[in-house]
């Protein structure tokens, strides 16, 4: 019969994930491949949700479970959920929560990054090829094509403004989750809440073609 998990809670958050129910489904039947149905939300370093509760290769009192069906992230929810953060404390907001919402506003332009390439080389099925798409990008290879001013001389202005502000949050956010020093104010982490923002809206605002060529640049490395 379904069991809680609810003591793992707070060895699964600070690892990334928002916990907002945990469904183990545990049956000595024998098929079964999976036994846990999870649903989670995200803070940090996961990029997917799930959307549903699973399947397997066999039954569960009568019933097919655990098919895990993952959907990417929505940038513009991620952005709200740093801005939430902010606001969690009914006076003053922590540095915890300050933290969280900087690094989340970096994870909002990150995944709409990664979903404007997936977008621009494969189309908009999402299927697995676009899944695919999407997680090969890399946060490290992804900065440095940004930071080629000499490749980047070639796009438009909204591209390169999304550039510089995709570098800029990446070092914030180290800072933000590495540097026990640092210390945070609600207009400032808004600021760059809003920043990236206003990035996303670059990104998406930019042509199709410009598009393309900016996923090809971000994705793929250059030989001469």
């Amino acid at each position: 019969m379904p069991v809680s998990l609810d003591p793992l809670i707070p060895f699964l958050i600070p690892s990334g994930l928002a916990v907002e129910g945990i469904v183990p489904l545990l049956t000595p039947m024998e098929g079964l491949e999976a036994v846990l149905a999870v649903r989670f939300g995200w803070v940090g370093a996961s990029p997917f949700s799930t959307r549903s509760y699973a399947r397997a290769n066999g039954p569960w009192y009568g019933v097919d479970v655990l098919h895990l069906e993952l959907a990417p992230l929505n940038s513009r929810d991620l952005i709200e959920t740093a801005r939430g953060l902010t606001e969690l404390s009914p006076r003053r907001p922590s540095q915890a929560n300050l933290r969280r919402a900087l690094s989340t506003a970096y994870y909002a332009v990150f995944h709409s990054l990664a979903a404007t390439i997936a977008d621009a080389l494969m189309g908009k099925g999402r299927g697995d090829a676009w899944h695919q798409t999407y997680r090969a990008l890399e946060h490290g290879s992804a900065r440095r094509a940004c930071q080629n001013m000499q490749a980047m001389r070639e796009f438009p202005s909204e591209i390169q403004g999304f550039a510089r502000t995709f570098s800029y949050l990446q070092s914030e956010r180290h800072q933000a989750d590495y540097a026990l020093d640092g210390r945070y104010s609600k207009p400032d982490v808004l600021a760059k809440i809003d920043r990236a923002e206003a990035a996303i809206a670059q990104l998406e605002g930019a042509d199709l073609r410009q598009r393309r060529r900016f996923a090809a640049h971000v994705l793929f490395k250059r030989r001469s």
